[in-house]
């Protein structure tokens, strides 16, 4: 029975009455066929049910359609569908069984499993070959138990079959949807050109995988079940033999605009040899297919038109882009990580050692080793290959993401560790020349309980995902909305401590004649660095808030295959500022081993270990006393 409101314009409002009239028929008709046994696999088998597609979706009530091994579903009942079956065909203009959009789908899937629910005896699962799963429920047993029984039928029309002609198959598969009916489109459409476990990866590391090949599609596995989710999903562009010694074969796949190149290896030359020879023939069927007149079909073709048709399926040049990036990245992290740990090991020797500077190049050194070490593995691939997925806690490659954001986010906190210090430490030199000397200051303390503050907040957001409450976008966006305030106050903090800094610097270069010239300079220069890291970063998380918040994507205005550029910009961003500051760093502390003459020359602004005398009267600022 309907227990769903109709809804639509003011036609479809009059034809309301009749509409139930017809679902009530149709119901009657198919129960009379089932308590007597009549059922055919080529009727349609439909009726009400409450479905839900994700864990966080609730429950709605909608019509299926079973037609052979298509399920498909409606918001409101599909009335025109069952009437073009039928006998009534209606007058030319006559709109009476037309509602808009009322035959059209919520949704469709090709049914490969089905699995009742333990807990519940109307509750049961559907697995799509897709790999979408569904939860649905009945009003009762006995309906529950008369679709498990149908949607079990309809699996075996999904059952993965391996062809032995893999020429006729392909192009069968790539003209599926010309010249055939829906029971033959089930079957063509779950014809295997070739399968099996193939160690799939890149050069760095490989994956034993279950591939599957139809016609020019070719599909990930983790496992040989028909039901299984599909870990990666594309079609064949282009292959070519990479090393024939270790049975390994070049594969270029496309998915919409993305292009990515596979490194497949097999078990035996054999072997190689029968998934190259498939290979080639959906590389083929995607050049006949692309090739073909419009309007015509692949079975029209004369001997003429194939050998027109180009078999060779021309290659994009992106390649270099995708597996040369993060090399790229990791290279100019380690160079670096080199000279920060180098001018680190150096100060630590010196007996002119200070607190600050030590802790600006071990900041540096540990955030580009974090690079280093995260662009050097295959997840540093992914990183600039793949947009970021919608994932909860427990999906396939949640664990991946958890880790990529871990290491992301700790290497971002050690770069922003690095203008934190830098305020730190300017406010405590201004704090120690007006205040009396006896005063201790801990500036690494407070800068150890900013951090601290910093990261138990992050935590927040990592146990809200953990939990299972919010999916990898909200934290992405948690994340990024963390940054970008972290941002906009370091930012502000850097203005006005620089100021503060110039200031007093220029008040004793006016009233004590001591040269601080060099230190002014020096103090600019690091403000215009940190103003110049934190606005960019700014305009990236920015970008990213918004896509995420507004969108509800990862890198809303790059396609896939820009993808690699917008995280290689935002990492050379970081490259080029760690490089000045180790410029800067290093070049200020060669300047401090000259002897400056004419002038008696004051400690350093950033040093810890000498505390200049305060002054005890309303007179001028007097020459900061060396212990």
């Amino acid at each position: 029975m309907n227990h769903r409101k109709h809804s639509g314009g003011r036609t479809c409002g009059s034809m309301g009455n009749l509409n139930v009239d017809i679902e009530l028929l149709v119901q009657t008709t198919q129960s009379s066929a089932m308590q007597y046994g009549r059922k055919s696999s080529g009727e349609k088998f439909h009726g009400w049910l409450w479905k839900k597609s994700g864990r966080f979706s609730k429950w709605r009530n909608q019509h299926f359609v079973l037609e052979g091994a298509l399920l498909s579903y409606y918001d409101t009942f599909p009335t025109d569908q069952f009437v073009a079956d039928s006998s009534l065909t209606p007058l030319a203009g006559d709109n009476l069984f037309s509602c808009k959009g009322e035959s059209s789908p919520a949704g469709a899937m090709r049914v490969a499993h089905v699995e009742t629910s333990k807990k519940s005896k109307i509750a049961f699962k559907v697995y799509a070959v897709s790999g979408k799963i569904i939860d649905l429920r009945a009003k009762n047993e006995q309906v529950c138990n008369q679709w498990v029984e149908r949607l079990m039928e309809a699996s075996v029309l999904a059952k993965r079959q391996e062809t032995t002609n893999n020429s006729t198959t392909s192009t069968a598969s790539s003209s599926l949807s010309v010249g055939y009916s829906d029971s033959e489109l089930d079957l063509i459409a779950n014809i295997v050109d070739k399968s099996g476990w193939l160690d799939v990866g890149d050069k760095k590391s490989k994956r034993k995988r279950y591939c599957v090949l139809q016609g020019s599609m070719f599909t990930i596995y983790d496992t040989e079940d028909a039901w299984a989710v599909p870990l990666s999903r594309a079609y064949v562009s282009r292959v070519e033999k990479y090393d024939i010694a270790a049975c390994e074969l070049l594969v270029t796949t496309t998915a919409g605009k993305t292009n990515k190149v596979l490194i497949v290896k097999t078990k035996s030359p054999d072997e190689m040899h029968l998934w190259l020879e498939a290979f080639t023939h959906a590389c083929n069927a995607i050049a006949m297919a692309a090739a073909m007149p419009a309007g015509s079909a692949a079975g029209n073709l004369t001997g003429s038109d194939l050998a027109d048709i180009t078999t060779e399926v021309p290659l994009l040049h992106l390649e270099f882009r995708y597996r040369q990036v993060d090399t790229v990245l990791a290279v100019a992290y380690a160079i670096a990580c080199f000279f920060a740990f180098w001018a680190f090991a150096i100060h630590t020797q010196s007996p002119s050692n200070q607190a600050a500077t030590l802790g600006f190049y071990l900041l540096i050194a540990l955030a580009s080793f974090t690079r280093v070490v995260w662009f050097a593995t295959p997840f540093g691939l992914d990183s600039v290959l793949v947009k970021p997925q919608r994932l909860m806690i427990g999906d396939e490659g949640s664990v991946e993401f958890l880790v990529a954001e871990l290491v992301e986010l700790l290497g971002s906190f050690f770069i922003y560790s690095i203008f934190v210090l830098i305020v730190v430490f300017w406010a405590d030199m201004l704090r120690r020349l007006f205040t009396h000397e006896s005063v201790r200051s801990h500036p690494l303390r407070i800068f150890a309980i900013v951090l601290a503050s910093l990261m138990l907040v992050q935590a927040v957001g990592f146990a809200v995902f953990l939990m299972g409450r919010a999916d990898s976008f909200w934290l992405m966006l948690f994340d990024d909305l963390l940054l970008c305030l972290l941002s906009f106050g370091s930012l502000v903090a850097v203005l006005i401590y620089s100021f503060r800094m110039k200031t007093v610097l220029q008040a004793f270069l006016e009233v004590s004649q001591i040269d601080t010239t060099d230190r002014i300079k020096a103090v600019n220069w690091a403000t215009s660095i940190c103003a110049f890291f934190l606005v960019v970063n700014s305009l990236f998380l920015g970008y990213s808030i918004v896509s995420l918040a507004k969108f509800h994507e990862v890198g809303v205005f790059f396609s896939s295959s820009q993808w690699w550029i917008f995280v290689a910009s935002k990492h050379l961003v970081e490259i080029l500022v760690m490089y000045f500051l180790l410029y800067t760093l290093w070049g200020k502390s060669s300047e401090e081993k000259q002897t400056k003459q004419g002038y008696e020359a004051i400690p350093d602004v950033l040093s810890d270990d000498e505390a200049p005398s305060a002054p005890n009267s309303n007179t001028a600022l007097s020459t900061p006393n060396r212990h």
